[in-house]
């Protein structure tokens, strides 16, 4: 494999060093804040738990910090950078290793499932703010869905998708998380760790498949009624669910679940939500 002198981890002045040399000025439109502290590093590994000969699907590597962490651990990986400076480094720093491909594109866009091809694979990422709900909503949808996700997340998005009900927090997407996967916020990380620090916290956190998981063809219809629930917050659920399903269903239902006619969506646990869908599906 042909190296250019710098290996894991890298030390921050490294980091900014290649940066300048690679023309990179980190876009905050970009979302690129990239990590520089090896201790925050050395826990998104250990939460990641990669292993030897299993694909990871890395998304936005950026300098390649994680990326090395998990080729060192003999993982396979597929690393998605949006800018075509830091792919091309990449490309160039892990010439002839036949275990990582480097993909150039918008890690909104590509298609997971044709890279893994099939495989069994999990994610880790460092995903940029902006764009962070968009590719968590795009595996929940996949058929060939992560078997786990470690992710270094804005610490408002992360504190999101942990969120349990009547909290303001608490809304579609951590809905529609909670019935996949398990969450858990592993650890809040201060701006410091990385280059340029952002103006906010972020959080690591790591997602689990559950035990009983919907069919990936109920995926996005529950999807959809969790949407439409949470769409006014302020309106009762039931009349929001009034637009798509029948009055007399949506009365079974909550007759049937024992629901508070005036509940709103934040009232109603995941487990709630995944009743109610049941219910509204017979």
């Amino acid at each position: 494999m042909h190296q250019t002198g710098t290996t894991w981890p890298m030390k921050a002045g490294d980091i900014i060093r290649l940066l300048e040399r690679l023309g990179v000025q980190p876009s905050r439109k970009l979302g690129q804040n990239f990590l520089i502290d090896p201790n925050t590093l050395r826990l998104i590994v250990a939460a990641a738990r990669p292993e030897p000969h299993e694909l990871i699907l890395e998304i936005g590597p950026g300098t390649g910090v994680m990326t090395s962490a998990l080729l060192e651990a003999g993982s396979d990986v597929i690393a998605i950078e949006f800018d075509a400076r830091l792919a091309a480094w990449l490309r160039e720093h892990h010439d002839g290793d036949s275990r990582i491909q480097i993909v150039e594109g918008d890690a909104c866009r590509v298609d997971f499932e044709s890279l893994v091809n099939g495989r069994s694979y999990r994610c880790v990422a460092n995903l940029p703010y902006a764009v962070s709900s968009i590719i968590v909503g795009r595996f929940l949808e996949a058929t060939n869905r992560p078997t786990r996700l470690t992710l270094l997340l804005q610490r408002e998005m992360a504190e999101r998708l942990a969120a349990t009900s009547n909290n303001k927090t608490y809304g579609a997407l951590t809905v529609r998380t909670q019935a996949m996967y398990k969450v858990k916020l592993e650890r809040i990380v201060p701006p410091t760790v990385f280059f340029p620090p952002p103006d906010i916290d972020s959080a690591i956190v790591t997602m689990t498949p559950n035990e009983q998981v919907l069919p990936t063809h109920e995926v996005k219809p529950f999807g959809d009624m969790v949407r439409l629930g949470f769409s006014q917050r302020r309106k009762r659920l039931v009349k929001l669910l009034s637009s798509a399903y029948s009055k007399s269903d949506l009365e079974l239902a909550w007759s049937e679940l024992g629901f508070d006619d005036g509940a709103r969506a934040e009232h109603l646990t995941v487990d709630d939500y995944l009743n109610l869908f049941r219910s509204l599906q017979r």
